[in-house]
C-alpha cells in the first residue's frame, strides 16, 4: 500500500511515519499543501492521511482537486 501523509505537526508526523514503517507501507510525507499537490501530481496513492489545517492552505483544497481529477 502506498500512503501519502500530509501533516504539519512534527511529532504527529513522526508518529504516523513510524506506524507506516512498522506496517511495511510505502509512504511519502509532506507538511504543506504545496508539497501534497506536488506529490499527487506525480504519484497515485492508495490512501492519503490528510491534515485539514496546513500552514499554506486547507486540506479541503487538496480534496477538491482530487475529486476533480476523477
Amino acid at each position: 500500500m502506498k500512503l501519502l501523509i500530509v501533516e504539519d505537526e512534527i511529532q504527529l508526523l513522526k508518529s504516523l511515519e513510524d506506524f507506516a514503517s512498522e506496517e511495511f507501507y510505502f509512504y511519502d510525507s509532506v507538511s504543506t499543501l504545496e508539497g501534497a499537490l506536488e506529490r499527487v501530481a506525480l504519484y497515485d496513492y492508495d490512501c492519503i492521511v490528510l491534515d485539514i489545517n496546513l500552514p499554506d492552505g486547507s486540506g479541503f483544497e487538496l480534496l477538491e482537486i482530487l475529486y476533480q481529477k476523477e
